[in-house]
């Protein structure tokens, strides 16, 4: 009996009830506790804002469990781990959490209907609801303050979990088997999130109560996005809403229908496409003034990142496939929402929303881990975002994307990949124009940065890589401020070493090139700035001869006119000539070795004793160099 109370845990204990209550659960970290007070997150992240509340490895939606033996070997590995849950549609699972009087006196204005559980936190109380098959969106004190919604992509912590506070969870009404559908307030407020595999068919059944306006309205959508004409699109409305339980009024129906087809007139691609940002008046956009009125800034231009990336307006990143374009465009995002250096350059923190028409949230989910755990993090920073454009038009797309980043203040929108998201012809300059003019026009009217990961042409036969452009029309570099061409300059097992190129900048003046290492191993991928050695310099162009020939000697440190040739690239002649003049100008100075004619040199800065004596000068440097 002693024996068995030695290994008793009731975190397992909880896990293990949660389970049987009808929770798919995994393990969160836990705050630890020194002295009666919170010290830290279990994570050893000393920036976590989410103290015993986020989870122990990626995955875990796919990974939350019922299972029993798979609930004890995980609380056998970290018996003091939080006890979780996913919440969402595909759980069954939605949240109103109240953390404040006003958000209990709002709850309550709303009709909140409670009937299920109900669990204490460590400032107030979960509500649990079934989201009935509806897409919550996870919100923070939008509604009222204090009051958090939990859905898609979300999680809880459960009952016999320690809140940062040092009190535990605990159930305040137990789950009974019934939990009450989405609160019918939850459209209104913009908590519901459009269901990208709309089910026509099923519509046209008609909706429950509390869903029939956002029904009718997502109805309406799509029947336009399908090219269905005003006349026959008001037909099938109307049987949706005569059908649904109760019956949503005809006049309220046509009203949505209305509203909707008025606003995405149907047939035209091109208008499909363009978004709608919402302003108190949009005359003042389009106000006409006099450059006598215009305030210069008395402030230098603001960039996402330094000399790369201005802030507001459209940036792109190219290259071939392979050549981690991707991943380095989530490392940006993870430094930008940090705050942090992206390869020694600096960035403007700011939350970041990674809007992804080419993988799915799985995938994403192992990238952005792998990422953090390489920059030495435990998981992505809370304010960098993930949208996933499966299954819905490229006009939801990025009408859902705007939306949220004026809501919640999202300062950098990274786009992946420009080719999916045109939703036209690249080759076309009609569909490109229409794409920056329609959707990243609107973006940057919000002042939000755009940063387009795009691919290039084909290489032909004698071609040099830095001479290609972005894939498709000339309109599309046209169209943005910065670009920057990505280069495979080696690769190695798990390893890439990548050369970045500056091509193009509407503002300042072009950066040189530089590299990136990126190392892939087990759960994290290392992204590193690298230094560019003299010969790379060379082939890009970018240095002239003296440059160049500094640069091979801060690289070898000491070397023969020929090395320097070979390492540059650079005529032997003209490395002579270039010697000549630094050390005209005492930058370079002779280490008194020599092999045959040729005489060895190093940087004035380093001063190095050659056969026995320090060398200070040359008193004819011409006649130095005449047999090199």
């Amino acid at each position: 009996m002693a024996q068995d109370s030695a290994v008793h845990n009731p975190k397992l204990d909880a896990a293990l009830d949660a389970a049987k209550k009808g929770y798919v659960v995994f393990p969160a970290h836990n705050p630890t506790f020194e002295d009666g007070g919170v010290t830290a997150c279990s994570c050893q992240d000393p920036k976590c804002n989410a103290i015993g509340k986020h989870p122990r490895f990626p995955g875990w939606q796919q990974q939350a469990t019922k299972d029993e033996a798979q609930i004890r070997e995980w609380w056998k590995r970290y018996p003091n781990a939080n006890i979780a849950t996913p919440t969402g549609a595909a759980f069954g699972l939605g949240v109103v959490d109240l953390d404040t009087g006003e958000a209990e006196d709002e709850a309550n204005r709303l009709g909140y209907v409670q009937g299920g559980a109900v669990v204490k936190t460590g400032r107030g109380r979960q509500l649990h609801f079934d989201p009935n098959g509806r897409k919550i969106k996870n919100t923070s004190s939008e509604i009222a303050s204090g009051l958090d919604t939990r859905g898609e992509g979300g999680l809880v912590i459960l009952p016999g979990s320690i809140h940062y506070s040092g009190k535990s969870y605990e159930w305040e009404v137990e789950p009974n088997g019934h939990k009450p559908v989405a609160p019918e307030w939850m459209p209104e407020r913009g908590v519901i999130l459009k269901d990208a595999s709309f089910d026509t068919a099923a519509a046209l059944q008609g909706f429950d109560e509390g869903q029939r306006n956002s029904g009718a309205a997502s109805l309406a959508g799509k029947l336009r996005n399908s090219g269905v004409p005003e006349d026959a699109a008001r037909e099938l409305v109307l049987k949706a809403a005569r059908n649904s339980r109760p019956p949503l009024d005809d006049d309220e129906a046509l009203a949505v229908l209305e509203s909707i087809y008025s606003r995405y007139p149907a047939g035209d691609k091109e208008v499909s496409l363009s978004l709608s940002l919402n302003t108190e008046d949009t005359r003042d956009i389009l106000r006409i003034k006099s450059f006598a009125e215009l305030v210069p800034p008395n402030k230098p231009r603001s960039y996402v990142v330094g000399g790369l990336v201005p802030e507001r307006f459209a940036s792109a990143f190219y290259g071939d496939g392979g050549v981690a374009k991707s991943l380095n465009a989530m490392h940006l995002g993870q430094c930008v929402a940090r705050g942090e250096e992206w390869l020694e350059h600096a960035t403007k923190q700011m939350p970041v929303l990674y809007l992804d028409f080419e993988l799915d949230e799985e995938e994403q989910a192992r990238r952005g881990h792998e990422v953090a755990h390489g920059m030495g993090y435990t998981e992505p920073p809370t304010d960098i975002h993930y949208l996933c454009a499966a299954g819905a038009t490229t006009r939801e797309t990025f009408q859902a994307a705007l939306d949220f980043c004026v809501e919640h203040g999202e300062g950098l929108l990274i786009v992946d990949s420009l080719g999916v998201a045109l939703e036209g012809d690249a080759e076309a300059s009609r569909d490109v124009l229409g794409f920056f003019r329609n959707v990243a026009g609107l973006f940057r009217a919000a002042g939000i940065t755009v940063l387009l990961i795009d691919h290039q042409s084909k290489l032909q036969a004698g071609e040099r890589y830095q001479n290609k452009t972005m894939f498709g029309s000339v309109y599309k570099s046209n169209m943005v401020r910065s670009v920057i061409q990505f280069e495979t300059r080696d690769r190695a097992e798990g390893k890439l070493h990548l050369t970045l190129r500056h091509k193009k900048t509407n503002f300042g003046t072009l950066q040189n090139p530089f590299g990136a290492r990126v190392v892939f191993e087990y759960d994290r991928t290392t992204i590193e700035y690298e230094e560019l050695s003299a010969a790379d310099l060379a082939e890009e162009g970018t240095m002239n001869s003296r440059d160049r020939v500094l640069k091979a000697l801060e690289d070898l440190g000491t070397a023969y006119p020929e090395d320097i040739a070979e390492a540059t690239g650079v005529a032997r002649k003209t490395v002579k000539n270039a010697l000549t003049a630094l050390k005209n100008q005492g930058k370079v100075q002779l280490t008194g070795n020599t092999k045959g004619q040729a005489q060895e040199v190093s940087l004035a800065s380093l001063p190095y004793k050659g056969q026995g004596h320090f060398i200070d000068r040359v008193q004819d440097p011409e006649d130095e160099w005449e047999d090199i």
